[in-house]
């Protein structure tokens, strides 16, 4: 059966979600087959993050369109069974026949994300005259601060498909880890968070910009100050902007990110 799995994969992109997800998850995986081939696969699992949905990816033969609703309701069953609410699937465009058919079964498109890069020595930075702090200038209680605030930011975008109960030490551990610690990461006057834009170190010469949030004008000089900062250790700076998040779409099409491919997301009611 492995050959066979794997002989169906490889009609398929190697990015493709499912494959993707498949090769770390084949414990929550099920295969349509009949006695002369494999028609159709699909995986399926949980994120902590937003425990009300059940994720799952799929893959169907061409020229199998009938499978569909076996497929869709095999994987209401399990969403059921685990008293979750919701479906969530994302593929990235041009979508599958399938998915375009989920839009037929009451799915609807719930974001679209993209994750370009950027040539850190090429991309111009000007003074722009903000007083940034790092997470090691952060005392307590601005750390606090950041943390709750980007908490609520994310729980706003992110309404429809309801993120997890705020827990401190869980959010801190997701948020700060990772965290290039001496890059700018916050503007802070009158006692508050104007602006801030999380920064990671995701490899040797990449660096990549997380959450964000404030006002666009403390936020851009803020990007200002992270980008000369980073010019001399990182080749590379990633984003991961999402069509729902207005000021992160400002962010993606402010500096000279290279295009990248589109990833969109889509739910329905179980």
């Amino acid at each position: 059966m492995k050959t066979t799995l794997a002989a169906f994969l490889a009609q398929f992109s190697t990015g493709d979600s499912l494959i993707q997800t498949h090769a770390i998850n084949t414990q929550q995986t099920h295969i349509f087959q009949d006695e002369q081939a494999i028609n159709g696969v699909v995986t399926w699992w949980t994120n902590n993050f937003h425990p009300t949905a059940l994720y799952f990816a799929v893959l169907i033969r061409p020229g199998h369109k009938a499978l569909n609703p076996t497929v869709l309701q095999f994987v209401k069953d399990i969403a059921q069974a685990m008293n979750l609410s919701h479906l969530v699937i994302r593929e990235y465009a041009p979508v599958s026949p399938f998915v375009s058919w989920l839009l037929t079964q009451n799915f609807i498109e719930l974001r679209r994300t993209v994750m370009p890069t950027l040539t850190l020595a090429t991309t111009p930075t000007t003074n722009a005259g903000a007083t940034a702090l790092s997470f090691n200038q952060l005392s307590a209680s601005q750390r606090q601060q950041l943390l709750t605030m980007s908490y609520a930011r994310y729980q706003t975008l992110h309404a429809r498909n309801p993120v997890m109960a705020y827990n401190e030490s869980t959010w801190q551990s997701t948020a700060f880890t990772d965290l290039i610690p001496d890059a700018p990461l916050l503007i802070w006057q009158n006692n508050r968070i104007q602006a801030y834009c999380l920064v990671y170190e995701d490899g040797p010469s990449l660096a990549a910009w997380g959450w964000m949030g404030g006002s666009n004008a403390a936020l851009l000089a803020l990007q200002q100050e992270q980008i000369s900062s980073l010019q001399s250790r990182y080749t590379t700076l990633q984003g991961e902007f999402d069509s729902t998040d207005s000021i992160a779409d400002q962010t993606r099409q402010h500096w000279p990110f290279a295009p990248a491919p589109v990833a969109i997301t889509y739910l329905a009611p179980c």
